[in-house]
């Protein structure tokens, strides 16, 4: 597995929330996009989407956003 980090994901008050900004969203958008030419059949998922993790990382809903913005492998 490749796990992909960001800078974020906590409100003012330590809570989890979505604080991507428009720059990191184009990143990351580019950087899947890269991998997958490498990886074609990878899933992409968050963190908080595997088996037995109890984390609310990365503080969005992947499948929800790779529907959004229009991304397939």
């Amino acid at each position: 597995s490749i796990g992909i980090c960001y800078e974020g994901g906590l409100d003012k008050n330590g809570k989890p929330a979505d604080t991507r900004t428009p720059a990191q969203n184009q990143a990351l958008y580019s950087l899947l996009e890269s991998l997958c030419l490498s990886y074609p059949d990878a899933e992409i998922l968050g963190h908080r989407d595997l088996p037995n993790v109890h984390k609310d990382c990365p503080s969005f809903d992947v499948k929800r956003w790779l529907k959004l913005v229009d991304f397939h492998i």
